[in-house]
């Protein structure tokens, strides 16, 4: 999803974040974790899981890095000694994605933004949505926040995406543009810090 100006300006389906490793995108919105800190406490979590209350449930503990290997096994086996804690198959099958967007985040992470949706659409309410987003009430709901700030949705049947998924894609854009004019907050505010400095946080 591409924002001009704060303005729905295209849509495509990619499978690598470094399709957009190129482009002319002054910010670049990611809903994937990046940058670790402490692996399996990152402060970005419990920030953002305080800022949404009663949808915290929305905000997963991501799984450590080392533990992207080719068997689930042995990656429980790694999770357990980097964290203390085993992950889950579902953690396990996000890890090519982080993997693939973390040297890219590394390299520029001023330009690499953590996007939430949840925290992006709370932000425009005012409050956590009360509703899902797999629900007609929420998708309703999101559409009506991005339309208000300008982000006009009018078809979200993309092949090869859900409506939720465009939806959200549509509210990491605006947290980027945010980003992009200086206005945008983190969560936590200040970012934490990995060690090599770069800044940790999630962005509304």
């Amino acid at each position: 999803m591409a924002l001009e100006d704060g303005r729905f300006a295209g849509l495509r389906v990619i499978t690598s974040i470094g399709e957009l490793a190129d482009d002319d995108s002054v910010v670049v919105g990611v809903d994937m974790p990046m940058g670790e800190t402490t692996p399996g406490a990152r402060a970005s979590e419990a920030a953002a899981r305080r800022f949404l209350g009663r949808r915290r449930s929305t905000i997963f503990t991501p799984p450590p890095l080392a533990a992207a290997v080719d068997d689930y096994d042995a990656a429980k086996v790694t999770a357990i000694s980097v964290t203390g804690k085993s992950i889950s198959k579902q953690a396990w099958h996000l890890l090519p994605k982080m993997r693939d967007a973390a040297p890219h985040w590394a390299r520029d992470p001023e330009r690499f933004r953590e996007v939430h949706p949840e925290c992006t659409f709370a932000a425009m309410a005012g409050a956590p949505l009360a509703s899902s987003k797999k629900t007609r009430e929420g998708l309703d709901e999101r559409r009506a926040l991005l339309s208000a700030r300008g982000v006009e949705i009018v078809d979200v049947r993309v092949k090869g995406t859900r409506p939720d998924d465009v939806l959200d894609a549509a509210a990491v854009a605006w947290s980027a543009h945010r980003v992009a004019t200086g206005v945008a907050v983190s969560l936590p505010d200040p970012p934490e810090r990995d060690a090599e400095g770069r800044p940790v946080a999630v962005w509304y």
